[in-house]
């Protein structure tokens, strides 16, 4: 396993909010709205879910698993929680949100002081099994 720099992570999770900005943000609703095929996400709906893991996933996850509880077992993901997110909103108010989100994790993460030792700790993911603090941190 390659050791992780919780610093590196927080440079490169920090730029995504803009990153995401810069790629939807002059779409028009056509292309905001438009889905490869049934059962996948329009990019307004990916936004949505992206907020919903920033409230709902990763920093519970890191607390599970930092914490000194017993069970150590994670709350499933609803993977269309998102949709009532989505419902209504403009892709501006979206994006703002996420940035806000992504923003406040950061924070938290940050005032963790992870160490090594923290980053080896383990939780239970209910798909996947083990999983340690390095693992939940959000993609991107």
């Amino acid at each position: 396993m390659i050791p992780v720099d919780v610093t590196s992570v927080i440079s490169i999770i920090s730029r995504t909010p803009a990153a995401i900005r810069e790629l939807v943000s002059s779409l028009d609703d056509q292309w905001l709205h438009a889905r490869e095929a049934p059962d996948t996400w329009s990019p307004h709906e990916i936004i949505a879910h992206l907020i919903y893991g920033e409230l709902t996933d990763w920093i519970p996850r890191m607390r599970v698993i930092l914490s000194d509880a017993a069970d150590k077992t994670f709350v499933p993901f609803d993977r269309a929680g998102h949709f009532s997110i989505a419902q209504g909103r403009t892709i501006e108010s979206l994006l703002d949100q996420f940035e806000q989100l992504r923003i406040e994790n950061i924070l938290i993460l940050s005032a963790e002081g992870l160490t090594e030792a923290d980053l080896l700790k383990e939780g239970i993911h209910p798909a996947f099994g083990t999983v340690t603090s390095d693992s939940c941190w959000p993609h991107g």
